[in-house]
């Protein structure tokens, strides 16, 4: 049976749903493998760690996620952004009893080989520069006090942070959003990165709640799920299974390990299992990231996206314990980065002039939205509910009014009932 839905329902059980999130950061404590350089110093020439990035609305579980993750590393270390500095990172200057100068290690390097979880990276301020040569290099230079060196930290990075203001602010572009919050070379720097916000889901609500009420009942067990499915390598279930979420779905908390199996599993896995890439899972890597070079995103896509997709395949495919990195592990890795991005086209790509009014600023944020959707569905047709949805809670005169500048000129004009379709190019 396959193995990762059960890893899932094992990790973080207090903290509903978020199954997609659970897996990438199981996969970061997997990582993949580091490629060395030939000789006796075998420099490290590419990183095996899978960095991740929670960013989000607050109040989605995102600290309890990293301190979670950080019991599970044999060598997990849990710091809080608002409360350390670039010397609690790296490494700060003491003097030992005999009054020389010594180095004391900080939470990088004290989680060599092993986790550093990060939580309000936010807060961090100009002290988040120290991570750029750890999480790429994986090495921290020093040279204080007449000692210069250079430490290992080959250590996996997971933060959590909240956007500038907050919460998401869908008015603004998403570089605005993050304004502050972390420069664009270490946003570059993590492998995965997961936007997360607060779904007005009254279903979802229902289910959290009920949830949390039974995490504080005794002996209280939901609804038994279905079995999962008998999954196997061969071509034919890999052809036809169903999509990650819904695989991860089909366990529950139930049927999930103790906490100890699932770190025993996590390490034996990492340590032997040893995947190397078969030619249709190169394949279909090289056609996601040309794929991604070719679109316009919010977020800036470089050689190092294509190398994360290969370390996070390879930890999809050790999470199974196989030798072989299939193409359905790197759809499922797909399907993780897109549901991390999942609405990154929502937000404006280029920012609203100060000054307009309400419907002028609407019309303009729904011709950015349409424009990006229609360049990667092809499709010009748009339901209303889906328009409204993008808006956001706007009055009704200023929709009204936005609907009639966009109807004018023929840039937006009425398909069906509930149906509107779009026409470039007539304003």
């Amino acid at each position: 049976k396959e193995k990762l839905p059960v890893l899932v329902a094992s990790f973080c059980q207090h903290i509903y749903g978020q199954h997609l999130v659970k897996a990438a950061l199981l996969l970061a404590v997997l990582g993949g493998l580091p490629i060395r350089s030939e000789g006796p110093e075998q420099r490290l020439r590419r990183r095996g760690d899978v960095h991740v990035l929670l960013l989000g609305d607050p109040g989605l579980g995102k600290s309890e996620l990293l301190r979670a993750l950080a019991r599970l590393s044999h060598r997990g270390v849990y710091v809080s952004g608002n409360s350390s500095s670039t010397a609690g990172l790296t490494a700060s200057v003491v003097r030992d009893p005999s009054g020389e100068f010594a180095l004391e290690a900080g939470a990088l390097i004290l989680a060599d080989n092993g986790l550093c979880c990060i939580d309000e990276f936010d807060k961090m301020g100009s002290d988040q520069q120290a991570l750029l040569e750890a999480m790429e290099q994986q090495t921290v230079s020093i040279a204080k006090a007449g000692i210069v060196c250079t430490l290992p930290a080959r250590t996996t990075v997971v933060t959590a942070a909240n956007p500038s203001k907050g919460s998401w602010d869908m008015s603004l572009t998403l570089a605005q959003n993050l304004k502050g919050v972390m420069s664009e070379a270490l946003l570059s720097r993590f492998d995965i990165i997961f936007l997360m916000r607060t779904e007005d889901d009254p279903n979802q609500d229902s289910a959290v709640s009920r949830h949390i009420i039974n995490q504080r009942m005794h002996n209280a067990r939901g609804a038994e799920a279905p079995p999962p499915e008998d999954w196997s390598n061969s071509v034919d279930a890999e052809s036809c299974r169903e999509t990650l979420r819904s695989r991860l779905t089909q366990v529950t908390g139930d049927q999930g390990l103790p906490a100890e199996l699932l770190q025993t599993y996590l390490r034996y896995a990492k340590r032997y299992a040893q995947p190397s890439l078969s030619a249709d899972a190169k394949q279909r890597i090289k056609e996601y990231y040309l794929e991604r070079r070719g679109a316009q995103g919010a977020v800036l896509v470089t050689p190092r996206q294509l190398e994360a997709l290969i370390r996070l395949s390879e930890a999809r495919a050790r999470a199974e314990l196989r030798r072989m990195v299939t193409t359905a592990d790197v759809e499922d890795v797909l399907e993780l980065i897109k549901n991390g991005l999942n609405f990154q086209e929502e937000f404006l790509q280029v920012p609203v002039r100060k000054g307009k009014s309400k419907s002028n600023t609407l019309v303009d944020r729904l011709t950015q939205f349409m424009d990006r959707r229609m360049r990667a569905t092809g499709s010009r047709e748009f339901r209303e509910q889906d328009l409204k949805a993008m808006a956001g809670n706007v009055e009704t005169k200023d929709w009204d009014k936005a609907m009639k500048l966009l109807n004018e000129p023929g840039t937006l004009t009425l398909a069906g009932a509930g149906k509107f379709m779009y026409n470039p190019g007539m304003s």
